[in-house]
């Protein structure tokens, strides 16, 4: 049985869908776009950095173990590249930029609430 808080809270998204399209002058699509850059675009540097790392452990680990089995190790680069690309990249940097942005998300909305801004926000009205 699904729960009716997720029924709650897909109804409020289809809602706030449904508005943003009827109504589009109260869609704030610059402030979303900047979220979605700072939150998005400035967050890939941090993911590549990540997976560069990952990469390097990955052909130290491959090498050591092809030389082992295989003794030969010169497979190493198309295993590695065929693996981060097709397994690894996308999965990783998906992990990667929802922890960014869940972090970014929750630390903005705490420091709106100990400001009370939320607060002042809601006494004026604004949709939130």
């Amino acid at each position: 049985m699904i729960g009716m808080d997720l029924i709650a809270t897909l109804g409020f998204g289809v809602a706030t869908l449904a508005r943003a399209i009827t109504q589009p002058r109260r869609f704030r699509s610059r402030e979303t776009l900047d979220q979605i850059w700072v939150m998005g675009v400035m967050g890939t540097p941090t993911a590549l950095f990540c997976l560069a790392f990952l990469t390097a452990v990955m052909i130290f680990e491959l090498s050591f173990h092809m030389a082992l089995i295989v003794q030969q190790d010169a497979m190493v680069p198309s295993f590695t590249t065929m693996l981060l690309i097709r397994e690894l990249g996308p999965v990783v940097t998906a992990m990667l930029l929802a922890s960014r942005v869940g972090a970014a998300i929750s630390a903005e909305i705490a420091t709106l609430k100990f400001t009370g801004q939320i607060d002042a926000l809601i006494v004026c009205g604004v949709d939130l």
